[in-house]
């Protein structure tokens, strides 16, 4: 199984100092160590070097966003021109913003079902099982 990782949990595992973050660090190394296999949209590159530039400085966030790519058993999702029209579907359907539901459309397109984020609205989606990181910590052992 592949789990979808959005933005706050490369962003949460950079800034935050909180339980959010110690969560956040522990999934992205079970992911380094092989135990899960994680994707995520090209879109969440420029969410995270926008954030943590915002949150910290410009140059913090761009060597994160540099190191992104590198990450083991993370493989970056393209947004294609279909990726974008199942997004305004969602967008319309669901009433989503533009980035949540480009996220989801990228899940759907590669058929991904399983997201670890802090972000309800994946919860809008019947198809979409979304784990906090508190929850992923308790179902994948961290």
């Amino acid at each position: 199984m592949k789990y979808y990782l959005d933005s706050n949990i490369f962003i949460y595992a950079e800034i935050s100092s909180g339980a959010e973050g110690k969560l956040s660090k522990n999934i992205l190394l079970l992911m380094e160590s092989e135990k899960i296999k994680c994707v995520t949209s090209c879109l969440t590159i420029d969410e995270v070097v926008w954030k943590i530039g915002k949150e910290t400085d410009r140059k913090t966030g761009i060597e994160v966003g540099k190191r992104m790519p590198e990450l083991p058993n993370l493989e970056i999702l393209p947004v294609k021109t279909t990726t974008i029209a199942t997004a305004l579907e969602l967008m319309e359907k669901h009433k989503l913003g533009p980035r949540d539901s480009i996220h989801i459309a990228t899940m759907i397109e590669n058929g991904v079902f399983s997201a670890i984020s802090e972000d309800s609205d994946f919860d809008k989606i019947r198809e979409i099982k979304r784990l906090s990181p508190e929850k992923a910590a308790k179902v994948l052992k961290t």
